[in-house]
């Protein structure tokens, strides 16, 4: 892992990990949360096409939170926010002005749903769920795409 002076230093006192240089191990574990970013999306599909929609919704949840928090840990961010996908994607916009502005409202939707409570009549839970699946798949193809762009100080997805 590289290092670096902290601004107004002397410049070999006070250092701190460089978050554009992760080390292997950051490397292994981002790519496991990547791998598992890309499952949860495949069994979300899975579920929706079963009829089990609320269970999609969450699995496409999870899986844009595992994405996006492995592209924080390749910047070095490794205690994350609680909310939601904005807010890791925030994250990363911070970390590399290059990654992509996107936005996830029906995501964000999910986590204000409680798993237990009977869906709601207004919002038809097949289209809830495609609307995620397609919010999902979005973001996977987006975190995709800079993942290849970045293979040489990453990995190739």
């Amino acid at each position: 892992m590289g290092l670096r002076a902290l601004p107004g230093d002397a410049g070999d006192k006070v250092q701190m990990p460089d978050p554009y240089s992760p080390s292997p191990e950051t490397l292994r574990r981002a790519r496991l949360v990547w791998e598992q970013s890309r499952a949860d999306l495949k069994s979300a599909r899975a579920s929706h096409k079963s009829g089990l929609f609320m269970h999609s919704s969450f699995l496409c949840l999870q899986s844009a939170m595992n994405g996006l928090s492995a592209i924080c840990q390749l910047h070095g961010h490794f205690q994350l926010p609680t909310g939601g996908p904005a807010q890791l994607l925030a994250l990363c916009a911070q970390s590399d002005p290059g990654f992509p502005a996107m936005e996830f409202p029906q995501l964000e939707r999910v986590l204000g749903r409680n798993p237990f409570a009977p869906d709601d009549a207004s919002d038809p839970a097949p289209a809830f769920s495609q609307a995620c699946l397609s919010e999902g798949e979005a973001l996977s193809k987006s975190i995709q795409r800079y993942l290849k762009a970045n293979k040489g100080r990453f990995f190739a997805p």
